[in-house]
């Protein structure tokens, strides 16, 4: 009997993920893209940027490396095609969510506790992304299905090898987990054997990896610690209230539960010991926001892990009570149509262009050698994908914005320089500058500079405008532009005569 319904519910959320592969085409944070595709295209095919963090040694090599296998295999098999390579890891991403989508529900034996976690505007937005923090989210899910809870599963340990290889391939993962293992071996203290025993086997695995591919010896958790939690390297990005988490970051990630979240909380504290679980549960929320609210820089991708333990919280306090029928109706109504439309906006529309960018840069290109080719991205920082969407082994360049490592007095990256004064920084790195032998074949420039560079662009000709935003944002930007050098024919004459003639 439990084949088919494993079968039946499992094949429904693999559809409903994969899905969303399609559905989500629009890019949410630089991460997804030069933190782990980036890295693991370098790895597999020899070309690819490095960005600061991997040069300074802070960032482990194990999620990177497991993208990697998938690349070595389709170039083994000759179908690294560029469309393999971009969708192939979200793809994968897509399995594990659906996995670990059931991995949920086996937990919770609740229904309506799997539609608040699948309907999830945030989280569907985030699961088929491939960010360390989508992969870790996936994972938490799928180790707290195994955690012990009862006495004789208690001596159980297999969710320790997941939590583990989180806590190295991701150092923060320590402060969801610390709680929740304290616990434990607070319930058998004989399982600390097994703590040491699998951290020393991790240790040496992420080790040997990260010194494999960073060339030298390197502990990356070390290096981590010392320099975005010492050195307070990351509050360079930008830095919140100490409040944000509550106030922003829990509103977005939870949505209409949000609403009920102080009637939750206060249940638990009231009659923790019908709701052991969930007291234990607020305790590792309460203490992880607490832990991240003192750091500077705050995102809402880096509380994603919590939402499987707030959505466990709120179904067992409230939903696993006796609730009228017609309020449960109303609530689940409620539930999706309220996520159903940041889903679709964000998903669908909101910062659509880089990926627009890329695709429309790869068909300019299927024509033309990579000798020909030299893109120079005016953009944001990072704004969009690099050689893990062109796949393309062509020279490119874009304006940098490494933090200030070394504490240097008024110390300026390459993006604000060019801010600063744009054509000033063209004519020293181009137009008047004799070791460059030609101009870029390609320019990508968002719209609130062109009319800044319009001398530079005289050598161009418009071939697309990408919209990215509805709402003007970092000096009334609102989408990109790429332009073409005038003596290299356009790919689509017609198409860049029309978008010639537009206007923004």
């Amino acid at each position: 009997m439990m084949k088919p319904r494993f079968n039946k519910l499992f094949t429904l959320l693999v559809i409903w993920r994969l899905a969303s592969v399609f559905i989500v085409q629009t890019s949410h944070v630089p991460d997804e893209y030069w933190q782990s595709l980036e890295v693991a295209h370098k790895l597999s095919f020899g070309y690819g940027y490095m960005t600061w963090e991997w040069q300074a040694g802070i960032r482990s090599y194990l999620y990177p490396f497991f993208l990697s296998i998938f690349y070595f295999i389709v170039k083994f098999v000759n179908a690294d095609f560029p469309l393999v390579i971009i969708f192939g890891p979200r793809v994968f991403q897509a399995l594990l969510s659906a996995y670990a989508d059931y991995s949920f529900y086996t937990w919770t034996n609740s229904k309506l506790a799997l539609l608040s976690l699948c309907v999830n505007w945030y989280w569907y937005y985030c699961a088929t992304r491939t960010l360390i923090n989508s992969f870790e989210t996936c994972l938490t899910i799928i180790a707290l299905s195994k955690y012990p809870w009862s006495g004789h599963q208690v001596k159980n340990t297999t969710f320790l090898w997941i939590v583990g290889f989180l806590c190295f391939a991701r150092p923060t993962a320590t402060v969801f987990w610390l709680p929740l293992c304290l616990y434990h071996v607070w319930k058998n203290k004989y399982v600390m054997t097994w703590y040491l025993a699998i951290g020393l086997f991790y240790l040496i695995i992420s080790t040997l990896i990260d010194s494999m591919c960073y060339g030298r010896f390197t502990l990356s958790p070390l290096e981590f610690f010392k320099i975005n939690v010492l050195n307070k390297v990351s509050e360079q990005y930008g830095k919140m209230h100490g409040l944000w988490y509550l106030f922003s970051g829990l509103p977005v990630l939870l949505g209409i539960n949000y609403c009920i979240l102080p009637l939750v909380v206060y249940k638990v504290i009231s009659n923790g010991n019908n709701y052991q679980k969930s007291l234990l549960f607020t305790v590792t929320i309460v203490c992880s926001l607490v832990i991240y609210s003192l750091i500077g820089h705050k995102e809402f991708r880096f509380i994603l892990p919590l939402l499987p333990m707030l959505i466990f919280v709120i179904n067992e306090t409230i939903f696993q009570e006796r609730v009228g029928k017609t309020k449960k109706k109303l609530f689940v109504f409620t539930l999706i149509v309220s996520n159903v439309f940041p889903g679709i906006y964000f998903s669908v529309l909101h910062q659509k262009g880089p990926l627009e960018i890329m695709s429309h840069l790869r068909n300019d290109l299927e024509t033309m050698r990579n000798s020909e080719v030299d893109i120079l991205f005016l953009t944001t920082c990072h704004a969009t994908p690099y050689y893990s969407h062109l796949h393309r082994n062509v020279s490119m360049r874009f304006l940098t914005c490494e933090p200030n490592l070394k504490s240097s007095k008024d110390y300026i990256d390459e993006t604000d320089k060019f801010r600063r004064n744009p054509m000033n920084w063209l004519e020293i790195n181009y137009l008047n500058n004799r070791n460059i032998a030609r101009l870029p074949s390609h320019v990508v420039i968002d719209d609130s500079i062109i009319d800044k560079v319009e001398p530079f662009l005289r050598h161009y000709i418009r071939l697309i405008y990408c919209e990215d935003t509805h709402f003007a944002q970092h000096g009334e930007f609102n989408g990109y532009v790429i332009y073409k050098h005038h003596t290299i024919k356009s790919f689509d004459s017609d198409k860049s005569k029309k978008h010639n003639s537009a206007e923004f």
